[in-house]
């Protein structure tokens, strides 16, 4: 009687183990797909007041023609480089918004996420390489306005914005390795939980 008694006790906690890891195992996809969902929150936010940046930046240069006598080329390039970019933080925020990572099978978000990730990469390569000209335009004409202060104050401003723009990009890229980070992550819970 006391050997069948232990028995059933036996069985009743190996059913409890084996919710309890059932339910462990819920609970973890649920938090790794919240974390995926809060990160692209966060990730469209930054990408949201970059674009806004985009779009008030030529304002900014109508302030300094008024300040500086600075060229018609260079005020064209400075324009053409923040609507440029700003038409790919646009797409880039548009890509973002309408991807719901959690309703895709997990194959496809986690190569939509490697896309997007890939686009970013080649968005900051080209968009280093388009403001090189533009930098130097509107230091040549920094220079030719003839205020030493000027320019040294120029290259002072155009250092913080590179140290701003970089920390910026940091950020982003760690948010998105993050989000395919977790969408592998779910993959291999999902993997583990259909043998």
């Amino acid at each position: 009687m006391d050997l069948d008694n232990l028995r059933e006790q036996w069985k009743s906690l190996n059913i409890k183990v084996e919710d309890l890891q059932v339910e462990n195992m819920r609970l973890r996809h649920d938090i790794q797909t919240n974390k995926v969902t809060s990160i692209n929150r966060r990730l469209i936010a930054r990408i949201r007041s970059m674009l806004l940046v985009c779009c008030l930046a030529p304002i900014f240069i109508i302030y300094m023609k008024n300040e500086i006598a600075l060229t018609t080329a260079t005020i064209v390039c400075y324009v053409s480089y923040f609507i440029i970019i700003g038409a790919a933080h646009g797409y880039l925020l548009w890509r973002l918004s309408t991807r719901d990572y959690l309703s895709m099978p997990i194959a496809a978000a986690i190569k939509e996420a490697a896309t997007l990730e890939l686009y970013r990469k080649r968005m900051r390569m080209w968009s280093y390489i388009m403001a090189a000209p533009v930098i130097f335009m509107l230091m040549m004409d920094i220079y030719k306005y003839g205020y030493p202060g000027a320019l040294i104050s120029g290259i002072i401003g155009g250092l913080a914005g590179l140290a701003i723009g970089l920390r910026l990009e940091y950020t982003n890229r760690k948010l998105m390795r993050q989000i395919r980070q977790l969408l592998d992550q779910i993959d291999d819970c999902n993997v583990s939980d259909n043998p």
